[in-house]
Parts: C-alpha cells; sequence; structure tokens
C-alpha cells in the first residue's frame, strides 16, 4: 500500500511527494518520497521511490517543510522498540543528505509523537514539537532545533512539562524569527 501525505512544488515547477510504502504482511511501513516534473511524470531516477531511511523499522511520516535548500521530512520510527522522531533532508535535487539512517531527532525512553514541523527562514532552523512521554506518567511538549546547514540537532527543550497530559502541539516561525508554540 502506498499512502501520499505530502505534496511539495519544486524549483522547476514539478512536485516533491512523500508516502508511506508496505504493511505488517509485507514487513512493516517505510518512508519514500519521489519527484514528478513540470509536465506530472515521475523523473527517472525516482521510478519506484528512493527510501528516505535505510533502516527495517515501521516508519511513517509526519511532517514536511521547504527550506531555502530543499525539503526535511520528519516521520515516527519504531526501530527502539517505541515511537520515536527521525528526520531527513533531500536537496533540491533529490539528494538524500543526512545519512542512510536518517537524523534522530528524539530517541527518548517510551513514546514520542504527533510531531508538528516549522521551518525558519531567518535563522535557517527547522523546529519540531512532539508529545512527549518519557516520564511513562503523561505526556509533555519538548522540541528541538535542526540547523539547516549541518543538520545538527540541538537537544530536547522542555516547553510544557507539568503534571497532567499536554498534547497536540503545533510550532510556527514567525516573520521576525521567534517561534509560536501552542498545545
Amino acid at each position: 500500500d502506498d499512502d501520499i501525505k505530502h505534496i511539495m512544488t519544486t524549483p522547476d515547477n514539478g512536485c516533491l511527494i512523500t508516502y508511506d510504502s508496505g504493511s505488517a504482511a509485507s514487513g512493516g511501513t517505510r518512508a519514500y518520497f519521489s519527484m514528478v516534473d513540470s509536465d506530472g511524470n515521475v523523473d527517472s531516477e525516482f521510478q519506484g521511490g528512493v527510501r528516505l531511511c535505510e533502516n527495517e523499522s515501521d516508519q511513517f511520516i509526519k511532517g514536511l517543510v521547504k527550506t531555502s535548500t530543499g525539503y526535511f521530512v520528519i516521520w515516527k520510527d519504531s526501530r527502539s522498540g517505541s515511537s520515536d522522531i527521525y528526520g531527513q533532508m533531500i536537496d533540491f535535487n533529490g539528494n538524500v543528505l543526512g545519512g542512510d539512517d536518517g537524523i534522530a531527532i528524539v530517541t527518548a525512553s517510551n513514546d514520542q509523537q504527533a510531531p508538528s514541523i516549522t521551518y525558519n527562514a531567518q535563522s535557517s532552523e527547522i523546529m519540531v514539537c512532539w508529545e512527549d512521554f518519557r516520564n511513562g506518567l503523561d505526556f509533555n511538549i519538548y522540541c528541538a532545533s535542526i540547523n539547516g546547514a549541518t543538520l545538527e540537532v540541538n537537544s530536547d527543550i522542555g516547553i510544557c512539562t507539568y503534571s497532567g497530559n499536554q498534547k497536540s502541539p503545533d510550532v510556527f516561525a514567525t516573520i521576525d524569527g521567534t517561534y509560536l508554540f501552542t498545545w
């Protein structure tokens, strides 16, 4: 099964398409992307899709942003036995830049889920926020920034870590380069 998650325009008026493919019967779901030209044809080097991560864990794409140098995709990944958040950078030519296993954004204990993503053009920074169950008691909101040039992930930022459940985070980059966090 192929399940399209996001479509975004390319500089040459084509599209980048991200999708999940697979099922439990086929060994799990994997994260893919493909590129289509301005006439709607799949570019030859992207026939059959390109995997965002070579790891054989279940992967479910959860977000996509366009940056000044390409696209950053995030997905929920189960390689640790619980849900974690990984990402990958794709340049405008369709080259995967973040390594074969993706970029680990958060791999804390228990589940990290329901991520939100934004791109801050002022600082060339990608911000990802999520529901985090690392304490095993309740969900809290954490975020991490990724340097758009080096792809270095900065440590987790606890946005809201009070008792009780904090859920459904959204993050938005503002025009002046600050962020708005909601949940």
